[in-house]
């Protein structure tokens, strides 16, 4: 069971590695529509695989000093993926490089719509 759980992480590890790294073909990504896509494929999905990668051996190994190492990539994995599905903003460095731009016009589109909104709130 734990051999299943750590290659189904790496499963999935290596496709959202490729959705976020591969080159672009003549369509565009499809993850870069909505917000929750986003931030499922660049850090709750890599989160989730790498929590699958280290539930494995935590349960096979019985040696404390492996399953420290173990319970440190499970911990890591859990705070992408609740820094993920929390909503919380995502680090400028973290984004892939094509994807800055496209992601910096978004949120000043959305911080005008919310100043307007605001503004139209006000003159009532």
């Amino acid at each position: 069971m734990g051999l299943a759980l750590s290659l189904s992480g790496l499963a999935l590890l290596t496709l959202t590695l490729w959705w976020r790294t591969a080159p672009r073909s003549g369509r565009t990504r499809w993850w870069t529509g909505t917000d929750l896509n986003e931030r499922s494929v660049l850090l709750g999905l890599p989160g989730f695989a790498l929590m699958l990668v280290a539930a494995g051996p935590m349960g096979t190994y019985e040696g404390e000093t492996w399953k420290l190492w173990f319970g440190l990539v499970f911990a890591v994995g859990a705070v992408m993926a609740m820094w993920a599905w929390l909503f919380l903003p995502l680090p400028r460095w973290f984004l892939p490089r094509w994807f800055r731009a496209q992601h910096d016009r978004r949120a000043a589109a959305r911080r005008s719509a919310r100043g307007s909104a605001r503004a139209r709130r006000g003159r009532r």
